[in-house]
C-alpha cells in the first residue's frame, strides 16, 4: 500500500491537484468512478484478489482502515490533504464517512469490476470498533 501526496500546481484562479501522470502510472486504467459515503456510515470489508485501486478523497473526510497481514493500519484522509492511496491486491480495507452530509471518493482501477475477483465480509468480521 502506498500513501502519497498529490502534486499541487498553484494557480491564482485555483490550484490544480494532479492525480496521475502517464509516466508514473504503469497500470492500465479500466474503471474510474466516484463513491459516496454518508456521515457515520461504514463500507467494509473488501479485498481484491487481482485489482489495484488508486483512491483519492475528493470531498469531505474519510477514515480508512487497512488490514495487512493481521496488522490494522488506520488513516484519516481529508480532501484538503491532497493524498492518494494505492491499494494493491490482497489487502482488506473499509472506510467510514466523517463529514456531513457525505464524503466523496474517487477510485481508479486497473481492471473492470468482477464479483468473482473481490471478497466481501461483514462489518464485524475483524472485530474493528468503528
Amino acid at each position: 500500500m502506498i500513501i502519497d501526496r498529490l502534486e499541487v500546481i498553484k494557480k491564482k484562479e485555483g490550484d490544480i491537484n494532479l492525480f496521475l501522470k502517464k509516466k508514473i502510472h504503469t497500470k492500465k486504467i479500466k474503471e474510474i468512478y466516484f463513491t459516496k459515503i454518508k456521515f457515520n456510515k461504514v463500507k467494509a470489508w473488501k479485498k481484491h484478489t487481482k485489482m489495484t485501486s488508486t483512491i483519492v478523497v475528493t470531498s469531505g473526510k474519510v477514515l480508512f482502515v487497512f488490514i495487512i497481514k493481521k496488522k490494522k493500519i488506520t488513516k484519516i484522509i481529508d480532501c484538503k490533504d491532497n493524498i492518494k492511496i494505492i491499494v494493491p491486491p490482497k489487502i482488506w480495507f473499509g472506510f467510514k464517512g466523517l463529514s456531513k452530509p457525505y464524503s466523496t471518493i474517487l477510485n481508479v482501477t486497473d481492471m473492470l469490476h468482477n464479483d468473482k475477483e473481490v471478497d466481501n465480509r461483514d462489518i464485524n468480521y475483524f472485530g474493528y470498533k468503528w
